[in-house]
């Protein structure tokens, strides 16, 4: 999971409505489970089919789905390279945090990230609700020819 702007881990943060303290909790499944229900998240799904992925992380997170961006927690990106290049300038623009659920044919960026499933993006999104404390800043560029 990454941000434009990632938080350290000792501070505590703004998102949207909601204050988060960077810490790590003690495991509290009620707690957890109340954060997840609480969570926007927007979907961006890319080209093919990607309902079963998107099927498998609903119900392994109980995500609370946004048709907006502006509204969201973060962004979860159910494709591959292409639909985060696609949608990565609007995101960036917006400060939405982003996380990806592999479902392209390369996957290098979620595998660069560390997500190499459903299921490992599952818990990243569970980290971020519980705890909003695994944001990695990325570098972006742009390169074009002379």
């Amino acid at each position: 999971m990454f941000s434009p702007r990632s938080p350290s881990v000792e501070q505590e943060v703004q998102y949207h409505d909601r204050q988060i303290t960077s810490y790590k909790p003690l495991l509290n499944w009620s707690s957890l489970w109340s954060n997840f229900l609480r969570m926007r998240a927007a979907a961006i799904v890319g080209p093919g089919n990607v309902s079963r992925a998107l099927a498998h992380f609903q119900r392994l997170t109980g995500a609370e789905w946004t048709s907006l961006l502006e509204q969201a927690d973060l962004a979860v990106i159910f494709g591959g390279d292409g639909t985060v290049h696609r949608h990565l300038s609007e995101l960036v623009e917006l400060e939405v945090p982003l996380l990806v659920v592999p479902c392209g044919s390369g996957n290098d960026f979620a595998r660069a990230l560390g997500l190499k499933s459903v299921r490992d993006s599952a818990e990243s999104f569970r980290q971020f609700a519980a705890a909003g404390d695994n944001l990695h800043s990325i570098d972006l560029g742009l390169i074009c020819e002379p």
